[in-house]
């Protein structure tokens, strides 16, 4: 090789690395050439996670792996994108992506298109209950079912301990099963000759007759929050409080969410609005981030993810007088036509 030719060659080896070194030093600290833009931009990235895990992620129509998946260097704009499984329906969202941050989805639960439903009893008494009936079935959760059942208007039970309005005075006490123990909850007392249901909790609430819900604040006095409310529930991990009217579903947020999507202390945040009336919520409390409801013939599954669209299922096609989800053996319960029906809201990764 000629002295001309070999100089040549080092002088293009040279000018290649000095061109692609600041490209490479973009793309090393987390840059990407943006086309539409015309420019270099930092990037973000995706985190999903979902339950059944192994799920396929696409992103603008294209596969992109299976959850649970971190997803590098997305250009800052907005996706779409949908969780399918076999045997699901698919959940599906437009998700931004912002520079330097990762855009999560940790809580994306894939219903079952055809879940198996069970019959657990016929020719149901008229006073049937579905927490007595587990209590007689598994009387080891009694315990577990006392402390996490509806609250009966009156009073409420959870952890041996019983909740209740005194009427001397309307304030909410506490005591021991036996009564041999008795402490006020409440510092001021409640709106007088009224008819309250306890729902026992981090912040007691009560919900009286005229359908207004209070709920107790640091200062131990109850707070009136909502109006026309016909039923209420804490979620499992006491950071929420369902309550829902004849129309709608809220959830009042009782400390800061610090995972996405973010939340403060006393938000609250409608999760549904219905035309026909909502006879049953409840929480999914194997999620804590899914409300399980009965409208219009139908049990739905709604997610309290509200970043654009909120994912909500029909389930089951059903008009259930009573709705029960145990978090003891993780199925839902629901009465129709004086028979107990069982089924899951979850296939395990096995039946895939």
């Amino acid at each position: 090789m000629k002295r001309r030719t070999r100089r040549l060659l080092l002088a293009a080896v040279v000018a290649f690395f000095i061109i692609a070194t600041p490209f490479v030093l973009l793309y090393a600290t987390g840059f990407s050439f943006d086309f539409s833009a015309k420019k270099f931009v930092k990037t973000g990235g995706f985190y999903f996670k979902s339950n059944p895990s192994k799920a396929e992620i696409f992103i603008n129509d294209k596969l992109r792996g299976k959850t649970s998946k971190y997803i590098r260097r997305m250009i800052p704009k907005e996706y779409e994108i949908k969780i399918q499984k076999e045997g699901c329906w698919s959940w599906e969202k437009k998700l931004n992506i912002e520079s330097h941050l990762v855009t999560e989805a940790r809580n994306i639960l894939l219903i079952p298109q055809n879940p198996k439903i069970e019959l657990e009893a016929r020719d149901l008494p008229v006073d049937f209950s579905i927490e007595e009936y587990l209590a007689a079935k598994e009387p080891e959760a009694e315990h577990f079912l006392l402390a996490n059942s509806k609250m009966h208007a009156g009073y409420a039970v959870a952890d041996q301990d019983i909740y209740f309005v005194q009427k001397s005075d309307y304030l909410l006490y506490k005591s021991n099963l036996d009564g041999s123990s008795k402490q006020p909850l409440s510092e001021a007392a409640l709106p007088k000759e009224k008819e309250y249901q306890i729902f026992a909790g981090p912040q007691p609430a009560v919900l009286a007759d005229d359908n207004k819900l209070y709920l107790s604040n640091e200062d131990n006095i109850f707070e009136l929050i909502a109006l026309d409310v016909i039923d209420a529930q804490f979620a499992h991990d006491n950071k929420k409080l369902l309550y829902l009217n004849q129309n709608e579903i809220w959830v009042m947020y009782l400390e800061e969410i610090q995972t996405q999507p973010y939340h403060l202390k006393d938000d609250k945040e409608l999760i549904t609005r219905l035309s026909k009336p909502i006879s049953k919520a409840l929480w999914y409390s194997a999620t804590n981030e899914h409300i399980i409801f009965s409208v219009n013939g139908h049990i739905k599954v709604a997610e309290l993810d509200g970043r654009d669209k909120r994912n909500i299922v029909d389930f089951i096609a059903a008009t259930p007088e009573k709705l029960y989800y145990s978090h003891q053996d993780e199925k839902l319960y629901y009465t129709e036509n004086r028979q107990l029906y069982s089924t899951q809201l979850e296939k395990s990764n096995s039946l895939f």
